[in-house]
């Protein structure tokens, strides 16, 4: 049962990527590693549309990892 939460930094956020579908579950190990920071749900693995769900406060190093896999996961765009 999730705990209730105030303010905007405590928020919930999700972001949809459309990213390489054999880099699914290299994209999951490395949110694995990062204990807590993202939840990854594999949308249309077909597509290669994933979901990160993540809380507000920890939008900006959600941002930097992405930024920082880009490249190897092929992030084709933010939805």
């Amino acid at each position: 049962m999730p705990l209730p939460v105030t303010g905007d930094k405590m928020k919930c956020l999700d972001l949809y990527l459309r990213i390489r579908r054999d880099r699914i579950g290299y994209l999951r190990f490395i949110l694995e590693g990062y204990d807590g920071l993202a939840q990854i749900t594999t949308i249309d693995a077909g597509q290669g549309l994933v979901r990160l769900l993540f809380p507000g406060s920890r939008y900006a190093e959600v941002l930097s990892l992405l930024d920082g896999v880009a490249a190897d996961i092929n992030v084709q765009h933010y939805v």
